[in-house]
């Protein structure tokens, strides 16, 4: 089983947006991003660009972003790049509408070779998916790609329990009773015994 995962540094550049449904009617916006990847629990950070304070309908960025993606579950079509727009208000920020892109999408440069950056363009829509009006300029490119090797969960090991005790006792090793180092009795030389077979029988014979 291979338990390697293959990712790749997926390098988001959010530019800018023009012609944006004015949420606050009357004032002019201050449009900031929120991008994340959907569909990877792993990856559940959403990093957040500038607030364009000067360009209201018409807001400019140019924010790089870095996620690793891993490569099988895009081609998959389980991976998601969501750009969420929103406008900076004193009480409560609104919402402006939002692209969303599937990573499966992006991946034909990866597969051709290419690294340079490439530019695309997308309506602004409404949460539901019904245009919303306006549309976002960013740019992404592909870095080499990595492995990550899956981490094996730790195998914990346990004492022998004692017998009948139910309670974990430490195995001590059996040391050779006539061991040099472990012996209770001094070890007696094979001829001694011998002397003492001969002596017995000696005294046997006297009486």
């Amino acid at each position: 089983m291979d338990n390697h995962h293959h990712h790749r540094t997926l390098e988001i550049n959010v530019r800018s947006a023009k012609h944006l449904s004015n949420v606050n009617y009357i004032s002019k916006m201050d449009v900031y991003a929120v991008v994340f990847i959907s569909g990877d629990s792993k990856s559940s950070e959403k990093f957040k660009t500038t607030i364009d304070r000067a360009g209201g309908t018409n807001p400019s960025w140019n924010f790089p972003i870095q996620f690793s993606i891993d490569e099988s579950a895009a081609r998959q079509n389980r991976l998601t790049l969501v750009i969420n727009l929103r406008c900076h208000r004193f009480l409560c920020d609104k919402n402006i509408g939002e692209i969303r892109v599937p990573i499966k999408d992006l991946l034909a440069p990866a597969a051709a070779g290419v690294n340079r950056p490439q530019f695309v363009t997308y309506q602004v829509r409404k949460p539901s998916g019904s245009p919303r009006g306006g549309e976002l300029l960013f740019s992404y490119k592909w870095a080499d790609k990595r492995i990550a090797a899956k981490v094996e969960e730790p195998v914990t090991a346990y004492p022998i329990a004692c017998s009948g005790s139910g309670v974990y006792c430490p195995v001590i090793p059996k040391a050779d009773p006539y061991s040099a180092a472990g012996s209770l009795y001094p070890k007696v030389e094979p001829y001694i015994y011998q002397l003492l077979f001969n002596a017995t029988n000696m005294t046997n014979l006297r009486i």
